[in-house]
């Protein structure tokens, strides 16, 4: 469950009626209005204009729901579509509540705003987010569509979508498309590797700064890679001065907020995941050990900041992409040894 940490009337609601006898019965689903700049409930069939589903692909899948690419506002994005608020189990498990969508939210808007610069910081590391509304309705016919063409592709381990009747609530984020993840995408050199790690490592300093940001769940799938110019750069904002990157072809952006952990003003927005057993039982992978470190390093209070979160998924980036480099024989042997003892320090900080 997301939890909501504060003193006052939280930043997030300027222009929202809060009075103190409001702030002891909260009314989640009208914060969540409010995020989303509308007024009341919308119904799936917005304007073309605005949303477009005529001709959807579905991207991708997860337990919360699903991913397709559709055009918004006249642009091409990644949709991703949450089913919220209802009683019916979806993928195993019980949906989102609007407490824990608004927070989720919450978190994808504050990152996406680290693009403009403030106290000398800003990143264009973390996803953009380009528009986010709650409609509630069945799924369209195009989506069931779309989902049944993946499904025969791909084979789709989440519950068909027929299961939604008109009564549901979806929260609707629309994602700039940031290309594929980490886990799919395959390095060309030992210079990509490089590069992805120092992108990542600075957009997480800045959202350090910023917003005392950690992510809590950085693994291979919430890496997006998308194919630029070789040449290209991606420049950041840290203190004042302005740091560039060398992409060598591969720009990163940082997605899936669920986890995550951040403060501004009075406000501090978690997830209590010490009454999360299942997310620390994974056994024989990286990604689940860094789960329990992460434990460790924080003795299970997740409420306070603790950017060696954030180190310990570095060190978990470095060595996927060693390990991936290795299996695939990407660059020399000597290449990839360096790769490693490049970043020995983040090892030493994590042990």
């Amino acid at each position: 469950m997301a939890c909501f940490l504060k003193e006052n009337k939280p930043f997030y609601l300027n222009g929202f009626p809060w009075t103190a006898r409001y702030a002891k019965r909260r009314d989640y689903k009208q914060e969540l209005f409010h995020l989303c700049t509308q007024k009341s409930i919308q119904p799936w069939r917005l304007r073309k204009t605005i949303l477009d589903l005529s001709n959807p692909i579905k991207l991708g899948e997860g337990t919360f729901g699903e991913v397709f690419r559709v055009n918004y506002k006249s642009e091409v994005v990644a949709l991703k579509v949450i089913p919220i608020g209802g009683t019916k189990m979806i993928n195993g498990d019980k949906q989102k509540s609007f407490r824990d969508i608004t927070a989720e939210l919450i978190v994808s808007k504050e990152l996406s705003d680290l693009k403009q610069t403030e106290d000398g910081y800003s990143t264009q590391g973390f996803i953009h987010l380009m528009g986010a509304v709650v409609v509630k309705g069945s799924y369209p016919k195009s989506l069931v569509i779309a989902w049944e063409q993946y499904d025969k592709r791909m084979k789709s381990e989440n519950d068909h979508p027929c299961i939604f009747d008109s009564s549901q609530h979806f929260l609707l984020l629309a994602f700039e498309d940031g290309g594929i993840d980490l886990e799919k995408y395959v390095i060309a050199n030992v210079l990509q590797a490089y590069s992805i790690i120092y992108q990542v490592l600075l957009a997480l300093s800045v959202a350090e700064y910023r917003l005392s940001f950690e992510h809590r769940d950085l693994h291979c799938g919430n890496i997006l890679i998308r194919n630029v110019q070789s040449d290209a750069v991606v420049k950041t904002d840290y203190n004042g001065a302005e740091i560039s990157v060398c992409t060598y072809g591969v720009e990163v952006k940082i997605i899936d907020f669920t986890l995550s952990r951040m403060s501004k003003g009075t406000s501090t927005i978690f997830f209590d995941l010490a009454k999360d057993d299942e997310l620390f039982a994974g056994e024989n992978c990286l990604q689940y050990e860094i789960y329990r470190a992460m434990r460790m390093v924080n003795k299970n209070n997740w409420f306070p900041f603790c950017s060696m979160t954030n180190v310990l998924w570095l060190i978990y980036l470095v060595r996927y992409l060693y390990d991936s480099m290795d299996e695939k024989s990407i660059g020399s042997q000597s290449e990839r040894k360096d790769f490693i003892y490049h970043f020995k320090d983040l090892h030493r900080y994590g042990e």
